[in-house]
């Protein structure tokens, strides 16, 4: 397996995960539609990124999502390389 890099494509991080664990799968299109807010966040070109209320929301509530599934799935089913230490 490739070792993990720093790295802010959401999705070829997804893809990380689902190579370790195939049930990350079910947030493909929560990634591809978060992965889309990072360039314009952190390097505005020159001009600030507004998004709509609720569209903002969705996009937290999809990453609270994401990190509540990834938590848990550490807690209760680690890594086998994690298991042995």
């Amino acid at each position: 397996m490739n070792k993990l890099h720093k790295i802010h494509d959401l999705v070829e991080l997804l893809e990380f995960c689902i190579a370790v664990d195939k049930s990350f799968e079910i947030f493909r299109v929560d990634a591809e539609n978060l992965n889309r807010y990072y360039i314009d966040t952190k390097y505005p070109a020159g001009f600030p990124v507004w998004y709509p209320v609720e569209e903002a929301k969705t996009a937290v509530e999809q990453a609270r999502e994401i990190l509540a599934y990834t938590r848990k799935k550490l807690i209760t089913d680690p890594p086998e390389e994690t298991k042995n230490e």
